[in-house]
């Protein structure tokens, strides 16, 4: 398979042009693949591609790099982009790769100056907020996707959105994702058999609107959007990406249409938690009673204490719950943790 001109510079792909600083904006480059597909690098880290016919009316966005060290899931999306351009994959709904944070990556760091993934749905230009490279960063990221959608949007249209992560702790539940918040909304059957065939068997729903990529997605474009943690953090070159295949192999589906052949009945294979009480860190006097090193979804039981000030604290109720994200050293009104239920 050729194309009908050079796409990135020599020996270079779209993994090592962002990390370079490469990619030439503006203009933006566009090329025609043999099998109709418009492939069009939008700028710094952001390549969409539109295939010439549809097979239906979704759309689908993949991003990865919102923390700049999270690199599986970005080695995953590269693999995935040069298959396309290759011919190997051929895509028959349009979709969005999103690298999202290319200074962070430069450092191998999760980011420069401040957490993107809490800077999203208009929390970038928050009253009295001092623009930096994230907040940039992440009005770009909003406007691409909305480019996006206004360019390929139908009647009827599905926006389909995995926000691609590893993390920074382990977890005794090694994949899991997180699906937004939004006002009398539960994942449908469907998207949660997606995730068992991604080998995310774990799916945590949250009880609080966000600043997160995926929140940005789902409150604003109406999309079936997930937050998918994937392992853990590893240096780029040092991932064992056998261990993705299976997410991999899914969002080969996905972007060919297939995925009708996974079955809903493995829906009931996933296990859902939902969020119990958000750690805020109160300021001065904060405490929180989980050491540094403890893994997500670790059990906490009855009368156990998680957190206190000098006027307030909190313990576990009757029922066990589940840590996740768990830090400390969050600036003061930010989230130290969540604390989960099982369903």
């Amino acid at each position: 398979m050729t194309v009908s001109s050079p796409f990135f510079a020599e020996n270079q792909d779209f993994l090592s042009e962002t990390l370079n600083d490469l990619t030439p904006t503006p203009p933006t480059n566009e090329i025609q693949l043999d099998n109709g597909c418009r492939v069009t690098r939008i700028g710094l880290g952001g390549i969409q591609v539109i295939p010439d016919n549809s097979a239906d009316n979704k759309q689908l966005i993949f991003s990865s790099a919102i923390h700049g060290n999270e690199t599986a899931p970005i080695e995953v999306c590269n693999q995935l982009v040069n298959e396309i351009l290759s011919g190997q994959l051929t895509p028959k709904r349009p979709v969005l790769f999103l690298l999202g944070n290319p200074n962070s990556m430069r450092i191998a760091e999760r980011f420069v100056e401040e957490n993107l993934n809490r800077l999203f749905l208009g929390k970038h230009s928050a009253p009295g907020k001092s623009p930096n490279l994230e907040t940039e960063r992440a009005k770009q990221l909003e406007a691409w996707v909305d480019a996006f959608i206004e360019e390929t949007n139908q009647d009827a249209s599905e926006l389909w959105h995995y926000d691609l992560h590893t993390a920074i702790r382990g977890s005794h539940r090694e994949k899991f994702s997180l699906y937004p918040y939004v006002p009398n909304r539960t994942p449908p059957k469907q998207q949660l058999a997606i995730m068992q065939a991604a080998d995310v068997k774990t799916v945590l729903l949250q009880a609080t609107p966000a600043g997160t990529f995926s929140a940005y997605t789902s409150v604003k474009h109406h999309a079936e959007s997930f937050t998918i943690e994937l392992g853990s953090v590893r240096p780029f070159g040092q991932n064992d990406l056998s261990k993705y295949q299976a997410v991999k192999t899914l969002l080969c589906q996905l972007i060919e249409a297939k995925e009708a052949s996974i079955p809903d009945q493995l829906a009931e294979e996933v296990d859902v938690f939902e969020v119990c009480h958000e750690i805020l860190n109160t300021g001065d006097g904060f405490e929180l009673h989980i050491k540094e090193d403890v893994w997500n979804f670790a059990p906490f039981n009855k009368g156990e204490l998680i957190w206190n000030d000098t006027q307030q604290e909190y313990r576990v109720g009757e029922a066990t719950q589940y840590i996740v994200f768990p830090n400390s050293k969050v600036p003061k009104g930010q989230r130290a943790g969540l604390m989960l239920k099982k369903q």
